[in-house]
């Protein structure tokens, strides 16, 4: 059942185990509240929507992104000092958006535009930089996870962007009087748990009755994000439930939520062992990808090269 979508008397509505109907209308309410706050968010979204949507097409055209970008020329600024970064080091300097099509490709490019664009959502406070930093690793550790393993990367990269929209929501306004007016308390909370592994959307729960995954499907969907971004935003911690509907969208929910946690031991102190860390924080990602703890440490390697790399794309 589709996260945003479910009768307000599944007991699983907000991903906690069980709900009482006093809760889930106070979730309700306070969902519809947000996407009213949240709408200033909503240029940046469609336009990297947009720009991922334009890649999967098999007959894109290089110069469609040159096009989209030249539309946007703050964006187009920010693209080519990006590409003109160290992460890059391109022996000459791209003068142009369409010279850094030509040298770095349309699918570099466009993919780099929709983190950029993602990241003019953050503001400059300690937690929505780290929140950022975040989104850009979970982003780029999805896709290569998804390739090491041979499974459709489609749609994951942008999901990665956006898997805690929701916590910038919550950010831009208060939900109730115990988060505080324009989310000053839901800020100090993020930025006591900076460097702390997940949890937060179980506190999210306590508080709310729903958590910051459940306002970012609310968000893209009432955006009209087309599926299957909202899907993989609203169950990226909540794995069993995905298993429900199988296929791909369950597999791709399993890539995001391993990346999600990875992204978070990365960026902490270094880890023994990370592989057989990453099976105890998510045993059933894990096992629903067919993955043992010997396969996991032959990748882990690249896909911490993979997270340092995207640590400096938006410096």
């Amino acid at each position: 059942m589709h996260p945003c979508t479910a009768s307000p008397n599944d007991p699983f509505v907000w991903f906690g185990s069980e709900s009482d109907s006093d809760a889930t209308a106070l979730a309700r309410d306070s969902l519809q509240l947000e996407r009213v706050l949240a709408k200033g968010l909503r240029p940046a979204v469609e336009i990297a929507a947009r720009l991922m949507q334009m890649l999967e097409d098999p007959e894109f055209r290089s110069t469609e992104v040159a096009r989209l970008l030249e539309s946007e020329p703050v964006l187009a600024a920010r693209v080519l000092g990006a590409a003109n970064g160290p992460v890059f080091t391109l022996r000459q300097p791209c003068r142009s958006i369409r010279h850094a099509v030509s040298m770095l490709g349309a699918r570099t490019i466009g993919e780099l535009t929709a983190a950029v664009a993602v990241s003019e959502l953050f503001g400059g406070s300690q937690a929505e930089a780290r929140l950022r930093s975040h989104a850009v690793s979970t982003a780029a550790l999805a896709r290569e996870l998804a390739q090491l393993l041979g499974r459709p990367s489609r749609d994951l990269f942008l999901a990665g962007l956006l898997h805690d929209l929701g916590k910038l929501v919550l950010l831009q306004g208060a939900v109730d009087e115990r988060y505080g007016t324009g989310g000053q308390r839901y800020r100090e909370l993020l930025e006591r748990r900076l460097g702390v592994s997940g949890g937060t959307h179980l506190l999210e729960q306590a508080a709310l009755g729903f958590d910051h995954a459940a306002m970012g499907c609310a968000a893209l969907q009432a955006w009209g994000i087309p599926d299957p971004i909202p899907d993989l935003v609203g169950w990226h911690h909540s794995v069993e439930h995905a298993r429900r509907d199988g296929g791909e969208l369950s597999a791709s929910v399993c890539v995001l939520r391993l990346a999600d946690s990875l992204a978070h031991a990365f960026e902490g102190p270094r880890l023994q062992d990370q592989a057989a860390q990453l099976q105890l924080r998510e045993p059933t990602a894990v096992a629903e990808l067919g993955l043992d703890t010997e396969e996991l440490g032959q990748i882990i390697p690249r896909l911490q090269y993979v997270h340092a790399s995207a640590a400096g794309m938006l410096d």
